[in-house]
């Protein structure tokens, strides 16, 4: 344990790293990369290279690290591998929830002023505001040290529902859009989100996939900060916000469980409480019951 915390060290310095650099160069291929008038991009750009060598880099790196963290281990329990270490990283969870839900208005406010007419995008809001909630429930549950199977089964997927929506809703916005270069990062960025949702949820089920937690998780907060250069405003810069502060935190938990594993207690359910006891029911003589 204690000979790979100098890797679960590095992962979580070079995860920002990439995500700073990525942002930057993203802002670079914006500015020079593209048409003025017609918005196609410029053949042989030095800065489309250099962004697409970078998120193939961080992909190789972030892999590798995480194959050999987790190799041959089946870690069970998601308080055992997403405990928060700390409460700085517990208000960071409630930070995020509190983005989401914050986008979430946002998206139903401006179609209730006809800001935005499409369905799919108040969809969208409804499922922020409630991911975000549920964001900051699993926040709070995570300072907990009580471990038991399936308590985390109910917040845990609903950001992974969400992300399936924001998929559909950005995709949406680029059907006629012939640059797929413009918008391939926020949609790589958000499948990362489902499938880094989905490994989070697996741990609270007792089928943990660590490996593809660490590998989504990362890649997830690098992807939308390369979205987040192209200066969204409203409910999509929430999303992506949120959705980064999300992953990193859950990341940082991952990799702090990793390195110290958390002093955990069983959990047990509350006893139910027992009602009144029935009369058994008496057997009258014969010759009452025909009375």
């Amino acid at each position: 344990m204690k000979g790979k915390t100098p890797l679960a060290l590095v992962l979580i310095l070079l995860v920002p790293m990439f995500a700073a650099g990525g942002f930057f160069l993203r802002r670079w291929q914006v500015d020079t990369a593209f048409e003025p008038v017609s918005g196609l991009l410029i053949p042989g750009s030095p800065a489309t290279y250099a962004l697409v060598a970078l998120a193939a880099v961080a992909a190789l790196t972030v892999l590798g690290l995480g194959w050999q963290l987790f190799r041959g281990e089946t870690p069970k329990g998601y308080l055992a591998n997403l405990a928060a270490p700390n409460m700085g990283v517990g208000i960071l969870t409630l930070v995020a929830g509190a983005v989401l839900f914050a986008g979430g208005l946002l998206g139903i406010r401006d179609f209730a002023l006809g800001m935005d007419e499409r369905v799919i995008r108040l969809i969208l809001g409804i499922c922020l505001a409630v991911s975000g909630v549920c964001v900051g429930l699993v926040g709070l549950l995570g300072q907990q040290r009580q471990e038991a199977k399936g308590r985390f089964f109910g917040p845990l997927p609903v950001p992974a529902f969400c992300a399936c929506v924001w998929v559909l809703a950005a995709y949406q916005g680029h059907t006629a859009n012939p640059n797929v270069m413009e918008y391939v990062f926020l949609l790589l960025g958000i499948l990362c989100a489902i499938f880094a949702c989905y490994a989070m949820a697996s741990f609270s089920f007792e089928k943990p996939r660590p490996i593809l937690c660490v590998f989504s998780s990362a890649m997830g907060v690098i992807l939308l900060m390369i979205s987040a250069a192209d200066r969204p405003w409203g409910m999509d810069a929430m999303a992506i916000w949120g959705f980064a502060i999300y992953l990193f935190v859950q990341l940082t938990c991952l990799l702090s469980c990793r390195m110290r594993p958390p002093e955990l207690e069983e959990w047990t359910p509350p006893p139910e409480e027992e009602g009144p006891e029935e009369p058994e029911n008496q057997v009258q003589p014969r010759g009452e019951e025909d009375e």
